[in-house]
C-alpha cells in the first residue's frame, strides 16, 4: 500500500479507500449477486462475474488517477459478488447430494481459505517488488 501512496502522490486517508472500494462494493453486492444467479442463470452469472473482475483487474493496473483505481476496485468487489455465489450454487447444482457434494464442498472451503490466507502473507511484498505498484491490484483474486 505506500508504493500505491507513493506512485500516485496521495495521503494515508485517502488510500484507505483503495483497499475500501473492493471491500464496500462486495459486501454490498453480494446478496444481489445470489439473487441474480438464481433468476438469470449460474454459469451466466458466475462467468459476468469473473469477467467484470478481470477488466476492473486491468483497468486498476492502468489506472492514470487515484480515483480510477478506486472504481476499478469497487467494480472488482461487484465482479466478485457476482461470481461468489455463483461458484457456490453451481458446486451445489454439479455435484450430487452426498459424498461427492461433501468432498467438493470441502475442497472449496479449503481452497479458498488457504488461498486467502497465502494471498495476505505473500501478495502484499511480492507484486510490488516485482512489478511496481500498478500490479498490485491486478493480480488479486476473487474473495469467494
Amino acid at each position: 500500500m505506500p508504493s500505491i501512496g507513493d506512485e500516485y502522490n496521495i495521503d494515508g486517508s485517502t488510500l484507505q479507500w483503495t483497499m475500501t472500494a473492493y471491500a464496500i462494493a462486495f459486501a454490498g453486492f453480494l446478496l444481489f449477486g445470489g439473487r441474480v444467479a438464481d433468476v438469470l442463470g449460474r454459469r451466466k452469472t458466475f462467468a459476468v462475474g469473473i469477467a467484470l473482475f478481470a477488466a476492473a483487474s486491468l483497468g486498476a493496473a492502468l489506472a492514470p488517477t487515484v480515483g480510477v483505481l478506486n472504481a476499478a476496485r469497487a467494480l472488482q468487489g461487484i465482479g466478485a459478488a457476482l461470481s461468489g455465489p455463483a461458484s457456490l450454487a453451481l458446486l451445489s447444482q454439479i455435484f450430487p447430494e452426498g459424498p461427492q457434494r461433501n468432498r467438493a464442498l470441502g475442497v472449496y472451503a479449503a481452497t479458498g481459505g488457504s488461498s486467502f490466507s497465502a494471498g495476505l502473507v505473500a501478495g502484499g511484498p511480492s507484486p510490488t517488488s516485482l512489478a511496481g505498484a500498478r500490479c498490485s491490484p491486478s493480480v488479486s483474486s476473487p474473495e469467494f
